[in-house]
């Protein structure tokens, strides 16, 4: 299973103080295939499934709350980034591996 990194500005800010605190969240996660209809079922999209989340400001590892970090992980439009990313990676991986082979062809060709 393809594992995939997915990293975010995340600002945390006081109101009325003033404040304002930002962190760089990363996300490893890997993608569940989808899975046809079937007697037993309705089809399933692939879902992200959140492997690891960790923040760190300038380098430094910081630890937020939990109740904090379900917020953010079950907010609107988290799961759908996360595909986004997934989908965006994999293309530049096939891309990658697509000029890594004509590169390998030309060398060959040149012996």
């Amino acid at each position: 299973m393809t594992r995939f990194t997915a990293t975010q500005g995340i600002t945390i800010s006081g109101d009325s103080c003033g404040f304002e605190i930002e962190v760089e969240m990363t996300v490893n996660f890997t993608v569940s295939k989808f899975i046809p209809a079937s007697n037993d079922g309705p089809a399933e999209e692939p879902t992200p499934d959140v492997n690891e989340v960790t923040f760190s400001q300038n380098g430094e590892d910081v630890t937020l709350p939990a109740w904090l970090i379900d917020s953010i992980l079950d907010r609107d439009g988290f799961d759908a980034w996360l595909m986004s990313e997934a989908k965006d990676q994999s293309q530049q991986a096939e891309e990658d591996h697509a000029d890594h082979v004509r590169e390998m062809r030309r060398e060959n060709a040149n012996g």
